[in-house]
C-alpha cells in the first residue's frame, strides 16, 4: 500500500516556505522603496514588524522540521562500515511538537490578521500588491490545510486503532506520521561498497 501522506505534507510545507519567503522579500523591498506609504499610515511600522516576525518564526519552524524529516532515520557512516539507525535527536519532527507548533502558528496567523490587513491595504496601490496578497493567502491557506490534513490523518489512524492510541506516550513522542506506511529504501549499494 503506497502512502501519500508524506508527499502531500511536504508539498504543503514547501508551499508555506516558498510563499512566506516571497512575501517577506516583497514586503522588505516594497517598504524600503515606498517611504510615502510608510509615513501615511502610523500603524504600518508596528504591523509590518509583527508580520515579519511571524513570517520569520514560521519559516524557522518549517525549515527545521523539514531538515529533521529529511534524515530518513538512517545515515551512512564510514567509521562504522555501514548504515546506522538514527532515531534519536528528533525534536521538531515529533508528533506532539509538530502538532502543537502547527496549531500555534495557525492561531498566530489568525490573531495577526488585522496587522496583515493593515499591511495589505497600505501596499494596495503599489505594483507588487497582487504578489503580496497572493503569497499571504497562499501561505496561510497552506498552513491551514497542513493542519487539517494532519488532523485527518490522525483521525484515520485513531479510527483504525481506537481512541486509546491517542493517550499513549509512544504516539505523541514518535516521529510525525509514523503511523502511515513508508517505502523502505534498500541500502545494498552501501553494503557493497
Amino acid at each position: 500500500m503506497a502512502s501519500t501522506f508524506h508527499p502531500i505534507r511536504f508539498g504543503f510545507k514547501a508551499t508555506i516556505i516558498s510563499s512566506f519567503l516571497v512575501l517577506g522579500h516583497t514586503l522588505l523591498v516594497a517598504s524600503a522603496h515606498n517611504s510615502t506609504v510608510n509615513s501615511a499610515n502610523p500603524a504600518l511600522p508596528g504591523a509590518l514588524s509583527s508580520l515579519s516576525a511571524l513570517i520569520f518564526l514560521t519559516l524557522l519552524w518549517q525549515c527545521f522540521t523539514l531538515l529533521e524529516s529529511s534524515d530518513l532515520n538512517t545515515y551512512y557512516s564510514f567509521f562504522f562500515d555501514g548504515v546506522v539507525r538514527q532515531d534519536k535527536g528528533v525534536l521538531f519532527g515529533l508528533t506532539f511538537v509538530e502538532t502543537v507548533c502547527g496549531l500555534l502558528a495557525l492561531i498566530a496567523w489568525f490573531v495577526l490578521r488585522e496587522e496583515a490587513e493593515i499591511v495589505l491595504t497600505a501596499f494596495s496601490d503599489i505594483q507588487e500588491s497582487a504578489l503580496i496578497s497572493l503569497t499571504y493567502n497562499l501561505g496561510t491557506y497552506a498552513l491551514l490545510f497542513l493542519n487539517i490534513y494532519t488532523m485527518l490523518s490522525m483521525g484515520m489512524h485513531v479510527r483504525k486503532t481506537g481512541v486509546g492510541e491517542l493517550m499513549t506516550k509512544n504516539f505523541w513522542l514518535g516521529r510525525m506520521s509514523w503511523w502511515e506506511g513508508r517505502i523502505e529504501i534498500e541500502h545494498d549499494e552501501f553494503e557493497k561498497a
